[in-house]
């Protein structure tokens, strides 16, 4: 709604609750064609995803998620996401260098961070590097330490929230360039006491929502009243660039690129592709890395 609030074109919107279930998904997805809607937007959860993966489209549909699996999608079905896996391709993407192939694997062992970590090493393989150590932090560092010292690699990629990247980013050196996803950044600090000094050095990759609030593609659309969690920011930057990619399904784009609030996103051969920002943390705060 934020960004139909300054739509030259302002569709008509009609919204369909679900309860996270499969099931939900499919009848809100029959609702939503019976009311001759010209674009649908959603769902949000992959079980969700998955309950309408099959179903029979004839109207152009953007999932906020993606399903399980590399399988292409079915004509007129999209995905638009922000899930950790396209972030970590993303992250192997930006760091990786022919002349500079080789990589260490850190993980803090949770389930979303074992998913990043697969990610990225899937992606740097592909590009033709190699993953020399992969290792996962149980609350020991030495081992992590031993990991990087026996890899001696050009890239070190960090899988973890940013609460464990503050305990593992001192123990993975200063001569080795680090990289994560957007995991490792929960929101900008309040007090110079609050300064996250230790994750100094660390890249990682975002959304310009929370980064660059004044580039003339953020700026125009209207912030949150309340103040929000960084997960929640980046749901209603989310809820922004899924109107606009609607609006481009809607007029049957067939190949389309949008300077999005959650990064630069294009639309080709049938495929959304979200370019994030890279930033990295310099004193203690995130300043940009490279340019957008």
């Amino acid at each position: 709604m934020a960004a139909r609030a300054i739509a030259a074109d302002k569709a008509e919107v009609r919204i369909f609750e679900t309860d996270g279930t499969g099931e939900s998904a499919r009848l809100a997805f029959e609702q939503a064609v019976a009311s001759q809607a010209g674009v649908i937007v959603g769902p949000l959860t992959r079980a969700e995803v998955a309950g309408i993966v099959g179903l029979s489209l004839a109207i152009p549909t953007l999932m906020l998620n993606t399903p399980e699996g590399d399988a292409p999608l079915p004509r007129n079905l999209f995905a638009l996401s922000l899930n950790v896996e396209s972030e970590a391709r993303a992250a192997a993407l930006a760091a990786y260098r022919a002349d500079a192939g080789s990589a260490v694997v850190v993980s803090s062992g949770t389930p979303l961070a074992k998913r990043a970590a697969s990610a990225f090493a899937d992606a740097w393989a592909k590009q033709g590097g190699v993953v020399k150590e992969t290792v996962e932090y149980t609350g020991s560092a030495a081992r992590v330490r031993q990991a990087i010292d026996r890899g001696r690699a050009d890239i070190v990629f960090l899988a973890a929230d940013a609460e464990r990247a503050r305990m593992i980013r001192p123990y993975l050196g200063r001569n080795t360039p680090v990289i994560g996803t957007s995991q490792v950044f929960a929101g900008s600090p309040r007090s110079e006491a609050q300064k996250p000094h230790d994750l100094n050095g660390l890249r990682f990759v975002d959304m310009p929502w929370l980064h660059q609030p004044d580039h003339a593609a953020t700026m125009v659309f209207p912030r949150p009243e309340a103040q929000m969690a960084a997960d929640l920011e980046r749901l209603y930057a989310l809820g922004i660039d899924a109107y606009r990619v609607a609006a481009e399904l809607a007029r049957a784009r067939t190949e389309f690129s949008i300077d999005g609030v959650t990064g630069t996103l294009t639309l080709r051969a049938g495929v959304i592709q979200r370019e994030p920002l890279q930033v990295e943390y310099r004193d203690g705060v995130v300043s940009l890395s490279g340019s957008r």
